[in-house]
């Protein structure tokens, strides 16, 4: 039987390999003792907590009061029950009273053939002017007007407005005075039958969503400017 024999430079080679690593462990070991000894002198390390800015806080709860402020009147409408306020014959209207927002009926001719089309992302709207009343409009949705090509007396129910504060105004009253020659007079009125109460049933849970927005981020706000004592 042949036995193979290892030169004893090898089995130097491999002492000094085992004396190196067992050296490095003793390293490892001592380092790992001594930083567990400096972690229970002083403790952990605090953690580093990123807060947002004050500033993103401030500015979240201006928006939603902003908004919210103009919600108000859709706020209000969206609440209105009972009856509507008749207004009676459009014919001979001056004027009236009643704010902006009030559910209002009245009576009278609509002229389909000098209506102006008002393009919308959802609905689109027409807007005619009465017969023998030059201070009223009505505002409708489009699509509920076809097949309207007549002069028919109907009773519109729907949301006053004063004409002058509508956003198309200046649209409607250019087109008006170039298309039919029509001035619409100062003082005149608005009847959106295209919005009723019920059709604002969003209204009080974006305002809700809103309040609570803007109240968490006050909360915010305060407990950064003036933080409890202990």
């Amino acid at each position: 039987m042949n036995h193979e024999t290892r030169p004893e430079s090898a089995l130097e080679e491999e002492a000094t390999f085992f004396e190196n690593n067992e050296s490095s462990v003793h390293d490892a070991v001592d380092d790992a003792a001594d930083d567990a000894a400096f972690n229970d002198d002083w403790g952990d390390p605090p953690a580093t907590s990123r807060k947002r800015p004050l500033w993103m806080a401030l500015l979240a709860m201006l928006v939603c009061l902003y908004l919210l402020f103009s919600l108000r009147h859709d706020l209000v409408y969206a609440f209105t029950t009972g009856e509507p306020v008749d207004l009676g014959d459009a014919v001979g209207f001056a004027s009236t009273d009643l704010p902006d927002g009030t559910l209002v009926a009245i009576s009278g001719i609509r002229n389909p053939t000098r209506g102006i089309h008002l393009n919308a992302a959802i609905n689109d709207r027409n807007v005619f002017q009465m017969m023998g009343a030059p201070k009223v409009f009505i505002e409708t949705v489009a699509d509920a007007d076809k097949g309207q090509d007549r002069l028919t007396s109907e009773r519109f129910v729907g949301r006053l407005r004063n004409f002058a504060d509508v956003p198309y105004y200046n649209v409607v009253r250019e087109f008006a005075a170039f298309n039919y020659g029509i001035d619409i007079q100062e003082g005149a009125i608005l009847v959106q039958a295209s919005e009723k109460p019920e059709d604002f049933w969003y209204i009080p849970i974006l305002a809700g969503l809103l309040a609570l927005i803007a109240l968490v981020n006050a909360y915010l706000v305060t407990r950064r400017l003036w933080p409890a004592r202990s």
